[in-house]
């Protein structure tokens, strides 16, 4: 009787083993034929969705709000009124968030080095006010800085979209190549956007890489002296776009008690068709990592 037992245990623990592995390569199977964010062995996130015409998508959604106030207290800050806001032109490219965000920054230091584009004057000065040009001005060589970074960044290798580490290492190698040196440096403390570490890095010049799970792209209407608008456009796909500065405003009642606050990041968000320059933190999604990019 105990051999028996026994004989039928190991034949059904077989069974348990043998089904497990007819399942993890069923399923093994499927996962490869699909755009996943993360990759679940090594939790790797992997941002970028074809955004470039991001109103046909089903995961973007517009949203209006209406703050009412008596008074408003107002921080604004930023590396300079203007920044590249640059945005993919080659239809050949998919998934390529990643490789526009690092154009963007490679754009706004090219007004520092030479030949950071080739051939290209990133922008010109007016009113005492350093303007960028748009793509559309020199669009080859702009386009190029994203042609090159898509396969410096490994985009859509493995999976649909690039990694945190491998846009990193991509725009490294893009900023070693032209003879300088990159460092990066988080201003996240404790899951969430620390304003003393940003105050810091835009005091030095320097933008920083938004790494979101859902995001929005929103603008700012002033109603009356008393009520502003908000103007949403919500996006539910991962997504790599930068800051180049952050308008902070309290919004006071009649009392002088505060009724809301608001973190509003000045973004180049790398979509062409989003209207808006405000990324507002803590509405729509999770800002996973935010790091400041200092070219030296």
């Amino acid at each position: 009787m105990n051999k028996l037992y026994l004989k039928k245990s190991l034949t059904f623990a077989l069974a348990i083993v043998v089904l497990a592995a007819v399942l993890a390569t069923v399923f093994g199977m499927s996962a490869s034929n699909v755009a996943y964010a993360t990759d679940v062995q090594n939790d790797v996130i992997y941002y970028g969705e074809d955004l470039q015409y991001a109103d046909s998508y089903d995961n973007t959604q517009s949203e209006t709000e209406d703050i009412y106030y008596a008074t408003k207290q107002s921080t604004y800050k930023s590396i300079n009124e203007t920044f590249p806001l640059y945005y993919n032109l080659n239809s050949n490219l998919t998934n390529c968030c990643a490789n526009v965000a690092g154009a963007n920054i490679v754009g706004y230091y090219d007004r520092f080095y030479e030949d950071f584009i080739p051939d290209c004057t990133p922008g010109i000065v007016r009113n005492n006010v350093y303007t960028y040009y748009p793509i559309l001005m020199n669009r080859t060589e702009r386009q190029a800085v994203i042609d090159t970074l898509y396969l410096n960044m490994l985009t859509n290798n493995p999976n649909a979209g690039t990694s945190q580490a491998n846009y990193k290492a991509g725009l490294k190698t893009y900023i070693n190549e032209k003879g300088k040196s990159v460092s990066y440096n988080s201003v996240i403390t404790n899951g969430k956007l620390d304003l003393n570490k940003v105050n810091a890095q835009f005091d030095q010049g320097n933008p920083i890489s938004l790494y979101t799970q859902g995001f929005n792209v929103s603008t700012i209407r002033s109603m009356s002296d008393t009520q502003i608008r908000l103007d949403k456009v919500l996006i539910s796909t991962n997504h790599i776009m930068v800051a180049y500065g952050y308008l902070k405003e309290d919004y006071f009642d009649a009392n002088g008690v505060l009724i809301k606050s608001n973190l509003y990041l000045i973004v180049a968000s790398g979509i062409q068709t989003l209207v808006g320059n405000y990324y507002i933190v803590d509405n729509n999604g999770i800002l996973n990592d935010a790091e400041a990019v200092r070219v030296y």
